[in-house]
C-alpha cells in the first residue's frame, strides 16, 4: 500500500472496495431533479429520502440532524464484531450507500459513504477518509464552522458516541491517515460527551464520576475540573484511580459470567 493518497474519492480500500463520488445523488435531492441518476441511483435517492423524512424535522439544527444520522445509522445497520470488514451477501453493492440502505450490511466504506450522502443532502459539507494503508474509511463532517471526524463502522452495534464528533488529536489515537490532506479537527463543541460534561471540584471527583458513567453503559465520559490546570501529582492519582475502577469492572464481569 501507497503511505499515503492524496484523494478522497476514486481510492480502493482492502483492494477491493471503491470510494465512490455521491454528490450527483445529494444534487438530485436538493435540486429535486432526478432526471440524470441511474435507476440504482434513484432508488438510493428514493431509500436515502425516506429516512430523512422519517428522521429529520423542521427547525433542527446542523449538529441535531448529524446526530439524528448516527442514531438511525448506529440502531438500524448491521454489525459484523469478527472482522474489520464485514462481507455481506450482497457483495456486489457492500461498499455504497445502495448496498447499505437496501441490505443494511456493508463494509466500511459503504457506511462512511452513506453517513457522507445523508450530510450532503442536508446540505452539510461532509467528506469520507482513509487510513495510510487504505485498510479502512471513516467521515469528517463540518459543523458550526468546524471540522469533526466520526467512524460510524465502529460505532454500530454499541451507539455509544465513542466515535462521534471527535478531534484529529483523540481520532489520531487508534487511527492513522494523511492530516495534511484531510481537514483539522481542533474542537468537541459538538461532541455528546463534551456536551454533557460532568464538572467535579478537583481530581479525586473523577471516582464517583468514572463509576456512574460506567454503571450507566456510558462509553465516553468527559470530565470539567474546578482548577484550570491539574498538577503532575493529580493527573497520576486520576490514572490510578480510572484503572482501578476498570480493573473492578471487569472483575465483576468475569465473576458474573
Amino acid at each position: 500500500y501507497e503511505e499515503h493518497a492524496h484523494s478522497e474519492d476514486d481510492v480502493v480500500i482492502f483492494d477491493e472496495y471503491v470510494i465512490r463520488s455521491t454528490l450527483p445523488i445529494s444534487d438530485a435531492y436538493l435540486s429535486g431533479d432526478s432526471s440524470k441518476l441511474t435507476d440504482k441511483e434513484k432508488e438510493t435517492l428514493d431509500m436515502a429520502s425516506g429516512i430523512l423524512d422519517e428522521i429529520i424535522a423542521d427547525g433542527m439544527t446542523p449538529y441535531e440532524k448529524e446526530l439524528a444520522v448516527y442514531e438511525w445509522m448506529v440502531k438500524n445497520l448491521a454489525y459484523d464484531s469478527g472482522a474489520l470488514i464485514v462481507i455481506p451477501e450482497t457483495d456486489a453493492d457492500c461498499d455504497n450507500p445502495y448496498g447499505v440502505l437496501k441490505y443494511r450490511n456493508a463494509v466500511c466504506v459503504g457506511y462512511a459513504t452513506t453517513f457522507r450522502l445523508f450530510m450532503q443532502m442536508q446540505g452539510i459539507e461532509c467528506r469520507v477518509v482513509h487510513d495510510s494503508y487504505r485498510g479502512h474509511s471513516w467521515d469528517c463532517a463540518k459543523i458550526g464552522g468546524h471540522w469533526y471526524y466520526t467512524d460510524i463502522y465502529s460505532d454500530i452495534g454499541t451507539g455509544d458516541y465513542s466515535h462521534f464528533n471527535l478531534t484529529s488529536g483523540i481520532f489520531a489515537s487508534d487511527h492513522d491517515w494523511d492530516q495534511e490532506y484531510f481537514p483539522v479537527a481542533d474542537t468537541l463543541e459538538f461532541n455528546p460527551a463534551y456536551i454533557d460534561r460532568i464538572k467535579v471540584d478537583d481530581a479525586y471527583g473523577t471516582a464517583q464520576a468514572m463509576r456512574d458513567a460506567m454503571e450507566a453503559h456510558k462509553g465516553v465520559l468527559c470530565v470539567e475540573y474546578g482548577n484550570a490546570t491539574l498538577e503532575d501529582a493529580e493527573r497520576a492519582v486520576i490514572t490510578r484511580m480510572v484503572q482501578a475502577i476498570e480493573e473492578h469492572f471487569r472483575s465483576e464481569e468475569h465473576t458474573s459470567e
